[in-house]
């Protein structure tokens, strides 16, 4: 298994509009989720029971991933019938914009949110099954924290580059480790975008036209 695993390259580019059309599939993104973070291979019969659907669809889904070459079949298997799965790569990076399409642009990411999304949803759940039974215990995960900042252009870059720097050196830190291994696994999604000054700045032209001089 460590032989195989330093075999790989360590990252894969999805970088084509083909690509990024094969994957924005909900069930084929999760799967490609669920490869590159465990690292290890799985059978289609494992991957199907993960996401709920038949082993025979899933396998179908991972040869449409395999077409791109992002996943491969193992040429071993645990019980010498049922391939087993693996990852191409230690990490993939996906070019959005290579997808000319806005609608398959946003098929893709309503396919990356889905996952967090119900991480999201089951966490709060069993935090209010908690607080109901009077645990009011801190949580060590951050759900979802949002704000607004204020920033110049150079204040902006800086923090971005301070967040990266912040996830990277966790990463770097995670390299090598089981996730069975350990008793916190981690899934963060993070964007600092600027406000959308242009809609109300229009709203407010067409309101100004329309009113009485």
């Amino acid at each position: 298994m460590n032989d195989d695993r330093q075999q790989v390259p360590d990252l894969f580019e999805i970088d084509d509009a083909r690509m990024v059309r094969i994957i924005s599939q909900p069930v084929r993104y999760e799967v490609l989720e669920e490869l590159f973070q465990l690292q290890e291979p799985r059978t289609a019969t494992e991957l199907a029971r993960s996401v709920g659907i038949s082993t025979s669809l899933m396998s179908y889904h991972l040869r449409e991933l395999e077409k791109v070459g992002i996943v491969r079949r193992r040429s071993s298997a645990r019980d010498g019938r049922e391939a087993l799965w693996a990852p191409s790569a230690r990490h993939y990076r996906v070019t959005v914009s290579a997808e000319p399409r806005p609608r398959v642009r946003m098929r893709l990411m309503d396919a990356m949110l889905a996952p967090l999304r119900r991480r999201i949803g089951l966490m709060l759940q069993r935090r209010t099954e908690r607080r109901r039974q009077g645990d009011f215990t801190d949580d060590e995960f951050t759900l979802l924290s949002m704000g607004t900042l204020i920033l110049t252009h150079e204040e902006a870059f800086r923090v971005r580059d301070e967040i990266r720097e912040v996830w990277s050196r966790y990463e770097r830190l995670s390299e090598g480790r089981r996730p069975e291994d350990y008793p916190v696994n981690a899934v963060y999604v993070w964007s600092c975008l600027p406000d959308d000054r242009s809609q109300a700045s229009d709203q407010t032209a067409d309101q100004e036209e329309g009113r009485p001089h």
